[in-house]
């Protein structure tokens, strides 16, 4: 189950690729993939009632990788491309958290990264 769960969390941020194309044969879309890892879909107008301050942000194919600072606690979001900068304040919703999560893409290391249907930008 911890690799099925692995190789779709994968699949789902190093398989994601822009809205026009198609993923490679034999991975979920990244709506699947979400499904799959249970990220809970984030309806308009739905209230986000998680919010930070962006510290760091960059692209990575579809989604776009998000460190918030709350207080003196920092957490990276891992969400469908938005556009954000740093010192902007950006809400979320609930996610689905992977420890250690390797992307290839990028060759970094996640110590805990959240998953998020979601982010609104102020």
């Amino acid at each position: 189950m911890t690799r099925t769960l692995a190789a779709l969390t994968a699949a789902l941020v190093l398989g994601a690729l822009p809205a026009a194309a198609a993923p490679p044969a034999g991975h979920p879309t990244p709506q699947d993939a979400g499904q799959i890892l249970g990220v809970p879909a984030q309806t308009p107008g739905e209230p986000m009632p998680y919010k930070g301050t962006v510290v760091e942000t960059f692209d990575a194919n579809a989604y776009t990788y998000i460190l918030l600072k709350d207080g003196n606690a920092q957490r990276w979001l891992a969400a469908p491309r938005t556009a954000v900068k740093p010192g902007q304040t950006v809400h979320h919703g609930q996610g689905a958290e992977m420890q250690n999560f390797h992307s290839k893409v990028l060759n970094r290391t996640f110590e805990r990264i959240l998953f998020v249907g979601a982010v609104r930008a102020e």
